[in-house]
């Protein structure tokens, strides 16, 4: 391979380099722990640090996040794993549509709930998991972008 020839990276190559920003992406560290599950490894648990804020601050901030952590738990369609995009708290909730931006943020929830220990790790996991294989395998898509709207259920 002479200079002026661009390197090729392989797939599998740029995953190994994604997976090693592990620190960066939390998602990331969910999918490496429930391979180390799998291969029969103990997950690694890191401690919190400890906080800068006042207890009435930090305790408004984690019922801040519970309560939004909880919209992402319950407004999630636990088979396929994707978000509704809006709901009506004020009457039933019939709605079925969800987004991909919803999903998104649904999973960064799922990392944050987990960690803060609103859910136990399986449970996150078991949720990442049938979000991923639904995104894989069911969700259409356009030359590799998601359409925004999605049914839940479906």
């Amino acid at each position: 391979m002479t200079e002026r020839e661009p390197k090729i990276l392989l797939r599998r190559d740029f995953i190994k380099q994604a997976l090693g920003m592990a620190s960066c992406m939390p998602l990331a560290r969910v999918a490496l722990s429930a391979a180390n599950t799998e291969k029969g490894r103990a997950p690694s648990k890191a401690a919190l640090p400890p906080s800068p804020l006042s207890p009435e601050d930090d305790q408004l901030l984690n019922d801040l996040e519970k309560t939004t952590f909880q919209y992402f738990w319950e407004q999630t369609n636990p088979k396929t794993g994707l978000v509704k995009d809006r709901c009506n708290v004020r009457a039933t909730d019939t709605g079925i549509v969800g987004s991909i931006a919803a999903t998104g943020f649904g999973l960064t929830a799922l990392c944050i709930g987990e960690r803060r220990g609103f859910i136990s790790h399986a449970a996150a996991q078991e949720r990442v998991l049938a979000t991923l294989r639904s995104l894989w395998g069911k969700l259409p898509n356009h030359r590799g972008f998601f359409y925004h709207w999605a049914n839940v259920n479906t």
